[in-house]
Formats: structure tokens, sequence, C-alpha cells
């Protein structure tokens, strides 16, 4: 780490904040990389402690004394002899050159606090006497009148700041400048905007200078200048140095995986890097969407209902990846920003869902990004024909699944590095999710356009959602069954049934489990929960919302459902009828096309299937991972360390190794900014609002969810807490549902969602009812009021005016 003050940039310290500041670290963690970054070392943090006492400053700031008497105390005291033996040792050493003093503090250069401009730079200097006094021109910085005012307004501690010296080699250049690798003024991510000037950039910075401008857009064939305007210097850089420093930018955004704001120098021809800092503020443009981009919208919105906590950032970010992106990736359709991280985070915390989630990070349509594309269709054709989708349960991939979890069931992680082990062995199972996906999907594909293709023929398009997705083996009707079992269970014995009518699910939680009477219904609900209880009890990525398993009273609420309003959960007749319109066409009389029909349809039905059973699976480690997370937050809340036992999970997977006292610390920080969030709204869903048609009756459009028509009045549910509000007969409009939310389907007569698609939960359940569902609306739970009679159209995914 160099000398006990000095570390030199690309040690093993230049990367850590606390010590060498935002401005250093990021220099550090550049020149680890093999960045251009001009020679230099760093005066620790630690030394700035050691001034602030030994010159008594601490007792100055304790006294209230103004920034500008604290300033002067700082630049008038005498360092140490200890530091400025080690700042003439490490000054010698770089060769005594020219060098330029940078601030770096170590409440800097974050996504939540810039403090860009406010700190001291001293340029040009040579000599150790001068070097000292440039050091504590940066000390004082520290209580610069700004500085001390923006603090103060984002709620930063003056006693939280503390200030390292970047010291490095000067660099004369013959062109500098700054460079976004997003525009900050348009907000398009794919475009690179660069400012240049000849010599030292402060005097752009500073205003005195105009710069010569380049906007540099970006596409996966090539890059493009779209606009160049001329400074005050005239025209001094070329395209081709626009597009290598664009390309720069493209690797330091992809190192440090969000937009930067780069200050850079060319000397002799050479390129270097002389500061990356994150953006802080990047306006959202407006979304161009096309069909694929809202589908893959709607379902994501549905499931992304709250902001995660960093645990549950983390656990999504490998969902993402590996059951969601890496199965479509032969086929030349990616998520740039999900391959990476599929959040846009602040000092740790999950602060908005990316906007261009569908984009990769340089603003490229992900259906477009790889030369991969063209040959799709050859792709899905090949693939498609290696394995049939009826096959996939006999897949000895399946069978690894019950083996990972027999696994993760029976290890019990003591020390934090068996809990990282932990974590990476229950992840083992929604990357082998994926991996089953990636090899089966594409035959249900293949099928499903076939499907399409003979339903056209025949003129029965019409029925190509029921035959698809109605009627299924899934792993949530085979569990929707059996808690239509346990609820005939209940109806048939009188004890029971009055248990369930009076009283509450979370009630009879502890009711069944002690009464004697119950013990045969506790045998069989427990069964159920160790077959079915990997089914979520909140959204399907939130992690500490736990699942069935972890909170019966969710599925004993849905029983409650099921036996007080004498419901049944699933329909076959939809599908049956439709399937028997279908075979009654005249060439479906012929048995080789029947024969090659029945085969196309079964393959194509297996792609909700696959879909559903391997989302299940993928979802299982959230239970262990919970049940982990909380007996760490368990052992922090007994030694007093946290306020709650929950706050455990915002912690991020790599830092479960730290000891307690960090964790701690890293807690309360981000329970800070969590609520410093909460303004911001994780997820806009303005993009599903859909365009007016020219029916007059139609109050509000989305898209077809579940087939039929439903007539009633509205009744808006927002929250679990409102679930006592539903009547029978009415129509449920919703921001979204779980399958908390099942037994109001039980009782509605059509389904309205501001969020989601045809494969989500609530289209799913609406077609295992047979009512019908409008989706992906964007504001029925805005535009619908309590009492409104309408009349929901769930084929052409539209809600009219009732008679």
């Amino acid at each position: 780490m160099g000398l006990g003050y000095i570390i030199w940039l690309g040690d093993d310290g230049s990367r850590d904040v606390s010590f060498v500041g935002g401005k250093a670290a990021s220099l550090g963690h550049l020149v680890s990389a093999g960045m251009p970054v001009p020679r230099g070392f760093v005066l620790s943090s630690e030394a700035y402690e050691r001034v602030i006492t030994s010159c008594g400053i601490d007792r100055l700031i304790k006294s209230g004394a103004s920034p500008r008497e604290i300033r002067e105390a700082i630049k008038s005291c005498d360092l140490p002899d200890e530091i400025k033996e080690e700042l003439k040792l490490a000054y010698e050493k770089l060769g005594g050159v020219p060098v330029a003093v940078r601030s770096s503090a170590t409440v800097e250069d974050t996504s939540a606090a810039a403090f860009a401009g406010q700190y001291e730079t001293v340029l040009d200097v040579k000599g150790v006497d001068d070097v000292i006094r440039a050091v504590k021109i940066c000390y004082a910085s520290v209580w610069g009148d700004r500085v001390v005012d923006y603090r103060e307004k984002r709620g930063i501690s003056h006693n939280e700041v503390k200030m390292a010296v970047l010291v490095q080699e000067m660099v004369h250049p013959d062109i500098s400048g700054v460079m976004f690798t997003a525009n900050p003024i348009s907000g398009r991510r794919n475009e690179t905007v660069i400012n240049a000037i000849k010599g030292i950039g402060e005097l752009m910075v500073s205003g005195l200078k105009t710069p010569e401008v380049y906007v540099v857009r970006h596409s996966w064939l090539r890059m493009s200048v779209v606009e160049h305007t001329v400074g005050d210097d005239g025209d001094i850089l070329s395209p081709r140095w626009a597009y290598r420093l664009a390309t720069m930018g493209q690797k330091l955004e992809d190192y440090f995986g969000t937009y930067q704001d780069v200050e850079w120098a060319i000397k002799d021809k050479k390129l270097y890097i002389l500061q990356s800092r994150p953006i802080t503020t990047l306006p959202i443009p407006k979304l161009k969407m096309n069909i694929a981009k809202l589908n893959a919208f709607r379902i994501i919105s549905e499931m992304l209902t709250r902001r995660p906590y960093p645990a549950e950032g983390d656990f999504m970010n490998i969902v993402f990846r590996d059951a969601v992106i890496m199965p479509f990736a032969p086929l030349g359709i990616r998520v740039g920003g999900v391959r990476k991280n599929m959040l846009i985070w602040k000092n740790g915390m999950p602060a908005v869902l990316d906007y261009f989630l569908w984009t990769t990070p340089h603003g490229v349509a992900e259906f477009i990004v790889t030369p991969m594309l063209p040959f799709a269709p050859l792709t899905l054709i090949v693939k498609g024909l290696i394995a049939s989708a009826k096959d996939w349960k006999k897949d000895p991939m399946v069978k690894k699944t019950e083996d990972v979890k027999a696994d993760i069931e029976r290890y019990v992680p003591k020390t934090p590095k068996e809990r990282l082990f932990y974590i990476k062995k229950a992840m083992q199972m929604t990357t082998i999710a994926g991996k089953l996906r990636s090899k089966y999907l594409y035959s249900s594909m293949l099928h499903f356009a076939l499907l399409r293709v003979w339903l056209k023929v025949m003129k029965k398009e019409h029925h190509l959602g029921t035959l698809a997705f109605t009627g299924l083996d899934t792993v949530i009707t085979r569990s929707n069954r059996e808690l239509e079992k346990l609820a005939d269970m209940i109806r048939k014995n009188e004890y029971l049934r009055e248990l369930f009518e009076k009283h509450t699910a979370q009630e009879l939680v502890s009711i069944i489990n002690t009464d004697k009477r119950a013990e045969d219904f506790r045998r069989a609900f427990d069964k159920f929960l160790r077959e079915y209880g990997y089914r979520e009890a909140g959204s399907v990525l939130y992690m500490s919302d736990g699942m069935w398993i972890d909170k019966p009273e969710v599925p004993l609420q849905i029983l409650k459902g099921l036996v007080i309003g004498e419901g049944s959960i699933g329909d076959d007749s939809v599908y049956e009828n439709a399937l028997m319109e279908v075979m009654s066409h005249p060439l479906m009389k012929v048995p080789f096309f029947r024969k090659r029909f029945v085969h196309t349809l079964m393959n194509a039905r297996q792609f909700q299937v696959l879909r559903e059973d391997t989302r299940y699976m993928a979802m299982i480690p959230s239970h262990f991972l919970r049940h982990m997370y909380l007996d760490m937050g368990k052992s922090l809340y007994d030694k007093g360390f946290i306020s709650s036992p929950e706050d455990i999970f915002f912690i991020r997977f790599h830092e479960v190794v730290k000891d307690e006292k960090t964790m701690a610390k890293i807690i309360q920080d981000r329970k800070k900014l969590w609520h410093k969030l909460e303004k911001l709204p994780f997820i806009d869903i303005s993009p599903l609002k859909q365009e007016t048609t020219a029916d007059d009756n139609v109050i509000i459009t989305g898209i077809p969810g579940s087939p039929g028509v439903g007539r009633g009045k509205v009744c808006v549910i927002r929250s679990q807490d409102e679930f006592d509000k539903m009547e029978e007969g009415a129509i449920l409009v919703a921001p979204y549902t779980t399958p908390a939310w099942t037994p109001l389907f039980a009782l509605a007569s059509g389904v309205v969602v501001d969020t989601g698609g045809p494969l989500s939960h609530a289209a799913i359940v609406a077609r295992e009812y047979g009512i019908p569902a409008v989706m992906g609306t964007g504001e029925a739970t805005k535009v619908l009021k309590d009492g409104m009679y309408v009349e929901v159209d769930g084929t052409k995914g539209v809600v009219r005016r009732g008679e």
C-alpha cells in the first residue's frame, strides 16, 4: 500500500473510497483496469484527520467557528513532520515533475452527490513546499461556503466528510475536455456528448471558453456524428478522435456499470483519462415503444410493484439474467441493461427500474442489438427440431434441480464465506431453470407459430389464446386442484367450515396447528405446502415477502374465499369447447392432418407449462435465501446493531461476508437513502397508457388477457388492505395482482389491470376461472371509479360503458 499515509494509484488501497476519496478511488479502479491514467499517488484521508487534530481544527469546528475561520486556520497550520516527510519521498519518487494536486473527498463523485467543481484543484505545482501548500488549499476547500451549503441541503453531516489529496503528474494537453456517455440534455442513452478546447480544460469549466461539441450516436453496426458545433478554438478535434473518445467512454461505462462524466486530455496524440464519475442527473427521454418492448414492459411492471431492497435487487438481476435473458440470447435477442444490471443503483440502493431496461447501456433496442438476429428464424427452426418441448420433464436437469434443493435444505451456513457459498449454491436452481428454457422453449415457440398457421388456414385464429394458454397441466394448476381438494375437505367438515367462516387467515394459522380436531386438515395442509409452498406470497421477485410455505395465511385466505364463496379454481370447459370447434373442421377429418395438428398443439401448449414450471423452479431459492438473511438479521438485532431483523435485506449478496459492525453501518446508511428515495417512483407505467379508439363507448383500452365478456359494477382494489371491498359479481380493477389476490377472482365477473399481459398472473388466473380480463391498461385504477357499470371485453381488450 506504500508508506503510512501514501497510497499509489493502482495499489489495493487506491480503490477504497473511505481511504482515498471518490475521485482517487475512481482513478485507482481505472489504473487497475489498465486505462490510460497519469501516474500519481494519494495522501489518504487519515492524514487529513491527523492534521485536523494536530492543528486544533477539530476544537475550532466544535466551537461553532464560521467556514471562513476554519479555512484560514487550515491554510496557516503546519503539517505534522511525518506527513511532510512522506509527501517529500512520494513526490521525489514521482520524479519531482510538475503535478496537479486535486481534492478527493470521501463524500464525492457518487451517484447521490457529486460536489462537482466545488473542491479545489491546484495545477502545475512544482516543488515539495508548493505541494504542501496545495494540499492545505484542498483541505480548506472542505469548508468552502458553497460546499457547506451543498452538504446541508442534502443532509450530509460535516463530520462525515474527510479529504484525501490526489497528486498526479501534470499533463499539459494539446486538447482537453469533458465527455458524457449519455446525453445530459436529451437524456438519450445512445448518444455520447464530447466537449473539447485547446489546452487545459479548466478554461472550459469556468466558462471562459466555448468548446467544440460532438454528439456521437451509437448503434450495433456503427457510430455516427449527429451533431458538430465549432467552438472558440475552431475545428480542433477530428471525427476520428471523437469516435475514439466515444469508444473509451463506452469502456468506462461498462467498467463502472453506469453512465459516466469523464474528464480527458490529449498530449502528443496520446489519450489520458483524468477523471470518471457517475452522471448524477440524467433526464428520461420520451420512449419509442414497439410492440415487443411494450409486451416486455407489461410483464416487468406487474412484477415490480415497489422499490426492492438491495438483496432483492441482486436476486432480481440473477433471475432476469439466467432465466429470462439467457434463453433468448441465441436468437440475437438481448437486454443490455439486464445482462449487466436491470436496476439503476444509488450507493448500493435500487433507486429506479432502468427506464431503458429493454435497451443496451447505450440505448440500442435489445431486440436488434446482435448480428445473430437476421438468422433468428433459422435458429428457431433448428433448435426447435433438436429438442421436443413435450419431453422436457424427462430431462436430467429436472432431477438436478431436486438434488440442488435437497442439498440446500441440508446445508446450514455458519461463517460469512459459507453464507456466500450458500447463495451461489441456491441460485443454481435459477440457472438450471434458464438452461431448461434455453433447450426446450424453441420447440414450443416453433409449434406455437405452426399452430397459428393451422388456425389461420381453418379461420379459427380467435381460438389461439384459448388453445395455447387454458386447461394446462402446470405446477400452478396442479396446486389449484389440490386447493380445491382442501376446500372440499373443509366444506364436508362442519367444524372446519365454521372455523374458516369465523376466523381470519392469520388466526387460522395458529388454530390449525394447535386444535386436535383440525389435525387431519393440518397434515393435509402441511403436505400441500411441502409440495406447492414455493408460490410467492407477494410479488414473484420480492425475496423479503416470502412464499406460501413462509406465510401459510396466504393459501388459507384463498381457501377461505373458496369455502365461503363456494367458488372454484379452473374451468377446462373453455379449452374443451374451443378444441371441439376446431376439431370439427373438415380438414381435421383427414387422419394425417389431424395427427399433425394434435402434435403441433401438444408442443405449443408446452410453452406456458414450461414457462410456469421453470419460473416456479427459479423462485425456490428465494425461500432459502430469505431464511438465511433473517437468521443474520436476528443475530444483528439481538446484539443491538439494527432496529429490526428485516433490515438485513439492505445487505447485498456480495456483502454477506462482511463483519457485523460493517454490515450494521451499511444498513444505517442505506436506510437513510431509502427514506430519501421514497418520493421517487420506482417504475413509471405511463408507457402502458393505450391510445383512444373511435368507439365512444370505450372508456379504456388494454390488451386481451382472458377471452369473453363480463358486466358489472367497478370495484377498485389497490392493495390487500382493501380486499373486503370486493363484492360478488363486481369488476375487479387493480394496479397488479399476486397469488394473494386469487380469492377475489372467485367473486369477480371480469378483471381489469393497469399492468401485465397475456402471460401475467391476473390473465392466467382469469383464464382458469373462465372470466374475461383486460391487461396493461396503464391507468384503469385512475379512470374507472367505484360503482361505475362497465362491460369488460377480454377478447378485444377494451372496457366499455355498461348499459
